[in-house]
């Protein structure tokens, strides 16, 4: 199972890696955030698909900053325009990520609803069913989800690869991220505090992160993948251990037996 690179994957233009992250706001520098968008390989940035906006939004994940409208202005004029050729694009699990292109039948869902999208599926069924058995033919039905990312980016001729949830350790541009956030807090401030002056240390920020500084944080990620594969080979070698207890025999019972046996 693929939880991010291969060798392979980790050639001229494969294995694109594709991330976001929320500038802070410096101290003094009141209303202000600003989001970036960028992708990178083993061999640095991509050229030309940083996107690096304001916003007035005083929430402190850049997630609500964020949605699929801006997601995919940014993947359609900035970032297939200047892959050249055919990538693995890394990503994790976002919302925005994920908006599918076919929701599958839940509990929320009113009963005609649930029989709308066992019609559409061409499943079998009795329209005189309760709700709940409905419900329940529709997950024996349910289909693989399809993302609507996925499909733009395959009608491009890319493929994108889902990080685990909760594993963001697999994607190299997660230390990318760290790297270029250290120096814009060492730096932040210097020039001011204008957009202006930010968004030139952001860049500056992100030019300290060379094809050298990628490369070698491509081959940690690998080495740190390979480690938990490995690890996950050790564990599902373990035999599952059984414990029976006997409910016939109390605690009592087991302990009064161990003082006649030291007697």
């Amino acid at each position: 199972m693929k939880l991010g690179y291969s060798q392979k994957e980790a050639k001229r233009n494969h294995g694109k890696i594709v991330k976001k992250k929320s500038v802070r706001k410096p101290e003094g520098y009141e209303g202000k955030r600003f989001i970036v968008l960028h992708a990178g390989t083993s061999e640095g940035f991509v050229n030309d698909a940083a996107l690096i906006y304001s916003t007035k939004s005083q929430l402190a994940d850049y997630h609500g900053d964020m949605n699929a409208d801006i997601f995919f202005k940014w993947l359609k004029e900035k970032l297939i325009p200047n892959l050249n050729e055919p990538s693995l694009i890394i990503m994790d699990n976002a919302p925005y990520h994920s908006i599918l292109i076919e929701w599958q039948p839940t509990s929320l869902w009113t009963k005609s609803q649930i029989i709308d999208w066992l019609e559409r599926s061409n499943v079998p069924f009795d329209k005189d069913m309760f709700k709940v058995q409905l419900l329940n033919i529709a997950k024996s039905h349910r289909k693989p989800p399809r993302y609507k990312v996925d499909e733009f980016l395959q009608e491009h001729g890319h493929e994108v690869l889902r990080l685990p949830p909760y594993h963001c350790q697999f994607n190299a541009i997660e230390m990318i991220w760290a790297n270029a956030k250290g120096y814009y807090n060492t730096h932040i401030g210097e020039d001011g505090y204008g957009d202006d002056k930010v968004i030139a240390l952001w860049e500056k920020a992100l030019q300290k992160c060379t094809p050298e500084v990628w490369s070698a944080t491509v081959r940690h990620t690998l080495e740190l993948i390979q480690e938990w594969y490995n690890r996950e080979c050790i564990l599902d070698k373990i035999p599952e251990i059984i414990i029976n207890v006997d409910d016939n025999e109390s605690d009592s019972e087991s302990d009064l037996s161990v003082i006649s046996d030291t007697e």
